[in-house]
């Protein structure tokens, strides 16, 4: 089946919201809907939904690997365009919380639907300091402003473990745990995280997890002696 081809991300929310498909943008929307979405040639949308194949069904997206239920791709304005379709069930967040940011979410002004402030907040605390290994400035930028509207009191000192502390806290009140992911490429910073009980327990993922890691970082060492040696 050939991709989908559209002018815009206009045409494929019409087409979401024609068949009902639930779902929101997760992060880094403010320019999906202009040409920024194209700069330095690179375009990725996360986004999460009820059901990723019936997504990718709805849009006519292509998958990027065989039996890659994740990672799809169209084409906007003659530019490929990676569409990461997290969903229930798969890990990337708690299901239950996955549930909650769809029944909670609500319409940007373009058109589209995303998290409400509270789960954008706590859903970025996570993805910061617990599905990558260092915190990026730019949500260190957004942290201050949600806090700000939450009324959050965020220490100042930009510290992971002061986050992760605050985002414990509203996980356990919202009966939430730590998951592994089904995608191996998402890692579970064990870290960052204070409480251990939390991380539900899945045998199965944490070996895929960690046989993953090992790869990498015996790709990364072999690459660092080669450069080494070429010194």
């Amino acid at each position: 089946m050939k991709t989908a081809q559209y002018n815009n991300f206009a045409e494929v929310v019409k087409l979401l919201d024609l068949h009902k498909v639930e779902y929101v943008v997760m992060r880094n929307y403010s320019g999906l809907m202009t040409e920024d979405l194209f700069i330095n040639g690179h375009a990725d949308i996360d986004i999460l939904c009820e059901c990723s194949t019936k997504f990718a069904e709805v849009v006519n997206a292509t998958q990027c690997l065989p039996n890659d239920f994740t990672h799809y791709y169209i084409y906007i304005n003659n530019k490929k365009v990676s569409l990461d379709l997290r969903h229930v069930g798969d890990g990337y967040y708690d299901t239950k919380w996955q549930k909650s940011i769809l029944c909670s979410k609500v319409k940007h002004q373009d058109g589209f639907y995303i998290m409400d402030k509270v789960n954008l907040f706590y859903t970025l605390a996570y993805h910061a300091t617990i599905q990558k290994k260092s915190i990026s400035a730019d949500y260190l930028t957004t942290f201050r402003q949600l806090s700000a509207d939450l009324n959050i009191d965020l220490p100042s000192n930009d510290s992971a473990t002061d986050l992760v502390m605050i985002l414990e806290k509203f996980m356990v009140s919202n009966g939430y745990q730590y998951t592994y992911t089904q995608d191996k490429t998402v890692i579970l910073n064990r870290k960052n995280i204070i409480t251990k009980s939390l991380i539900k327990k899945d045998i199965r993922l944490k070996a895929r997890h960690w046989k993953f890691d090992t790869f990498v970082r015996i790709i990364e060492i072999l690459v660092s002696i080669k450069h080494f040696l070429r010194i």
